[in-house]
């Protein structure tokens, strides 16, 4: 069942799409860069909310503070991480397992860097992760799995930086680059929901 919810995180209040399935495991999921027109429906969100519902979790979309309906305004990155824990702890106040956090562009950096310090999160997907912007660093500090997926034209995801990051990262994990695609993974989204869900049967999730 999909619904529109609304979660206070002190002073803000952020818009989110709850879809509840059968099972207590839910993930969040990340839109990219607030300041470029990313939302929860962005397309790219959209196929990662498809597979991981399909494969049976409750997913919790929801816009960062600035957008949409989400009040406040975008704070580069510091403000955001906090609107991710208040997603998390919404999900536990509803008796769900927070487990995974899945992120895309921008929505991949700030996920992936709460993810790695919150013992309630399990799992890390990161789609088109922007290391050509962002330090990523603090990946090569957890050894939770990790799915990574980009494009092979992507110009804020170079392969080759992420190829270095993804060798230095402990743990289960796995990379899939999509060839033909750029950042915004056009015609792409079938690819993006197949990698994800093969991910999560492969670690048995």
């Amino acid at each position: 069942m999909e619904k529109a919810v609304f979660i206070s995180n002190n002073d803000i209040t952020l818009e989110a799409i709850l879809s509840e399935s059968n099972r207590k495991e839910a993930a969040v999921i990340c839109h990219p860069h607030p300041e470029f027109g990313g939302t929860m429906y962005n397309n790219v969100v959209k196929a990662i909310h498809t597979a991981l519902f399909n494969y049976g979790y409750t997913t919790l979309r929801f816009n960062f503070r600035g957008v949409g309906k989400s009040t406040g305004r975008y704070d580069k990155g510091e403000g955001e991480k906090k609107d991710v824990e208040a997603c998390i702890s919404f999900l536990e106040r509803l008796s769900y397992k927070p487990f995974l956090i899945a992120g895309y562009s921008f929505g991949a950096y700030i996920g992936s860097d709460v993810a790695v310090k919150d013992d309630r999160i399990n799992t890390i997907i990161l789609v088109a992760p922007p290391v050509n912007m962002n330090d990523f660093g603090f990946l090569l500090t957890s050894d939770k799995p990790k799915l990574f997926i980009a494009g092979d034209n992507d110009f804020v995801c170079s392969i080759d930086l992420l190829s270095g990051i993804i060798n230095s990262t402990p743990g289960k994990k796995e990379f899939h680059i999509i060839k033909g695609s750029d950042h915004f993974f056009l015609g792409y989204e079938d690819e993006i929901r197949k990698r994800i869900n093969d991910f999560l049967l492969r670690m048995n999730l």
